[in-house]
């Protein structure tokens, strides 16, 4: 066999060493998944979340559609009542891998309107009554609340109501329950408040977190049993 000149060597190793695998390159940002994505559970430290943060980056248009939020509520008079990032939670406890969703949703800016009194009412009734609330479960959408077993006219799918939990949780685990009743049937009826107060007081797994509903799409009231029936407010309407 002939053999190769030292120059076509050359030549041939270098074609060669371009089909080469090459290492992945660093840097830039991550390959949108949200498997990827940082942890959502446990405490939340002050300011955004990572777990926000990154989905802020998955889309081109998001910052820029959160910035116009953000100054939404700004110009409505209801920014500060709660961290705006925070209104965007689709469900922190009940997201799960059985009705998969993205943990953070924007919605239309057509509904945006709908929070306004929902978020007048925390400020001026909900936390004067029990204290510092936080946000567990926003707007949601007509899927993930089907998935969920939500009220098929569910105010969380038009951006009309927040799942919220004290942020210092009462030791007393009928409160804040006991409060947030004794505020509601002080309510006017043209306020419209919607109060889910979910106390089971024969179970006491169902009370750990002290979640409740708030929206004003109408006053009414509802416990753990989502119907009237198991209301707290039947168990305090004599007090």
């Amino acid at each position: 066999m002939a053999q190769l000149s030292p120059l076509l060597v050359v030549v041939l190793a270098l074609a060669l060493a371009s089909y080469a695998p090459q290492p992945p390159r660093t840097g830039g940002l991550p390959t949108p998944s949200l498997a990827k994505a940082p942890s959502i559970t446990g405490a939340i430290p002050n300011g955004q979340p990572a777990a926000f943060r990154y989905w802020l980056t998955q889309k081109p248009d998001r910052m820029a559609e959160f910035q116009a939020f953000e100054r939404f509520l700004v110009r409505e008079k209801v920014d500060g009542i709660l961290p705006t990032w925070s209104l965007l939670w689709v469900d922190r406890h009940y997201a799960s891998q059985k009705c998969p969703t993205e943990p953070f949703v924007l919605p239309p800016q057509d509904q945006w309107p709908k929070l306004i009194p929902t978020l007048k009412v925390i400020r001026d009734k909900v936390q004067p009554a029990i204290g510092p609330v936080e946000v567990v479960s926003g707007y949601r959408t007509a899927s993930f609340n089907a998935c969920m077993g939500g009220a098929p006219r569910s105010a969380h799918l038009q951006f009309g109501a927040l799942d919220l939990i004290p942020v210092t949780p009462f030791k007393a685990k009928h409160e804040p329950f006991l409060s947030l009743c004794r505020m509601w049937r002080q309510s006017p009826t043209s306020e419209g408040m919607g109060l889910g107060a979910y106390y089971d007081p024969d179970d006491t797994r169902i009370n750990g977190r002290q979640r409740f509903h708030i929206d004003t799409f109408g006053k009414r009231t509802w416990g753990f049993g989502y119907g009237s029936k198991t209301s707290f407010w039947l168990d305090t309407r004599s007090q």
